[in-house]
């Protein structure tokens, strides 16, 4: 994942039934951020304060 946050970034990955997959803190780079999701499907993550939907 690439974004545009700079500094150090609470991640919080969710699925579509609400159940918390993965919650982690990172780095920003300009490498991305790796999110190692255990399989394909329909997402929201949640980065500091803002909600993002995306398919993995």
């Amino acid at each position: 994942m690439y974004t545009s946050k700079k500094g150090n970034l609470n991640i919080q990955i969710i699925d579509f039934s609400g159940r918390t997959i993965k919650t982690f803190s990172a780095q920003s780079s300009t490498d991305g951020v790796e999110l190692n999701l255990p399989k394909k499907g329909n997402y929201l993550l949640k980065l500091n304060d803002e909600v993002i939907k995306f398919a993995y």
